[in-house]
């Protein structure tokens, strides 16, 4: 990765549905970085590592000595803070990381032409964001947390546009 400037991205889903420091071990020293986006301290390779960076890689042993994050190399992650069942993140592992807060409605100016049937006969069309909202509205009230509310894509598009499919997914999983 050093050599080329290509941007490299690894995508972590939840990031908090598993123990960092079991998971990242000693790689988790490398998420501090300089101002050029290079791993401040390097991480001493363990013979397996190097002999497996050999072989996929390429070259000899004593290039891998060690091993660093090098800028072009960008780690992304996602979690919900407010789920159950998660890993708490211990403050040092936080501060490694630069946080953005996406909230409810994010994207929600994707769908806001999608509309969903409602009621018996005549059927009605609702903008789905509309609707939605109106419930998150009335869970809010209730003192339901935001990570319990419907957020823009909490069906497939596909199922919203269908009107059958929408009222069965709806009443199951609302």
């Amino acid at each position: 990765l050093k050599d080329s400037t290509k941007p490299c991205l690894l995508i972590i889903e939840e990031i908090n549905r598993a123990n960092m420091a079991a998971v990242f071990g000693d790689v988790f020293q490398l998420l501090d970085r300089d101002k050029d986006g290079n791993s401040i301290y390097p991480v001493t390779a363990s013979e397996d590592l190097r002999r497996y960076l050999c072989d996929k890689l390429g070259g000899g042993e004593k290039e891998y000595k060690t091993i660093a994050l090098p800028e072009n190399m960008f780690l992304w992650a996602t979690m919900n803070s407010a789920d159950q069942g998660v890993y708490p993140m211990d403050t040092a592992f936080k501060r490694r990381w630069d946080f953005e807060y996406i909230d409810i409605d994010s994207g929600e100016d994707e769908i806001k032409d999608v509309m969903v049937a409602i009621g018996k006969n005549p059927k009605q069309l609702l903008s789905w964001n509309e609707l939605r909202k109106a419930i998150n509205h009335k869970l809010t009230k209730l003192g339901v947390n935001e990570d319990k509310l419907i957020g823009p894509f909490f069906l497939p598009l596909e199922s919203i546009r269908d009107n059958e499919e929408f009222i069965k997914l709806f009443k199951y999983k609302v």
